[in-house]
């Protein structure tokens, strides 16, 4: 998952026509952690992979069995990816927890019955819910894959789980 999601980034850097170092500088990271993030050595945060997202002007993520698919498509994609990359890192981290916080209300499941079939443990689960935490990026993922989330989308400045079949969650 972390090599093919670091594919995908490396292909939509090259796409935008940024180097390394200008993809760093945009997102406020190192260029180091670019490249590690690219080559799928590094199990990023979220945040790393949200602003080196945002740098690439995606404010959607696909979610595929492979791994996170940031988009470029979309006339608002520029706007979205805008108004995250204005974001404060606390910001980020307290919309990811408060949109699983909502899917998990949604699904009517227990901070423990969520945590284990995300296969995650449930105090992870808990201070992320609560903005406490960022998580890595296969914990999102394991959360995405085990409740069948397909896409990751920000609106406005709440970031939005949507489900195959529903609308928003």
């Amino acid at each position: 998952m972390l090599e093919h999601t670091g594919r995908v980034l490396e292909g939509l850097r090259k796409v935008r026509g940024l180097s390394r170092e200008e993809a760093a500088e945009l997102a406020g990271l190192h260029p180091n952690t670019i490249k590690r993030v690219e080559s799928g050595c590094l199990e990023a945060s979220t945040l790393v992979v949200t602003m080196f997202c945002a740098a690439l002007g995606c404010g959607k993520v696909e979610i595929t069995s492979e791994g996170f698919v940031p988009s470029l498509d979309g006339a608002d994609a520029r706007e979205r990816a805008c108004r995250i990359r204005m974001m404060p890192p606390a910001r980020i981290a307290w919309r990811t927890g408060e949109s699983v916080a909502a899917l998990r209300a949604d699904l009517g499941l227990g901070l423990r019955s969520f945590a284990d079939r995300a296969g995650v443990h449930y105090n992870t689960v808990w201070n992320l819910e609560r903005g406490l935490v960022v998580p890595s990026i296969l914990t999102l993922f394991r959360i995405c894959r085990a409740f069948d989330i397909v896409a990751l989308d920000v609106e406005g400045e709440r970031l939005t789980l949507r489900s195959r079949g529903a609308s928003s969650q």
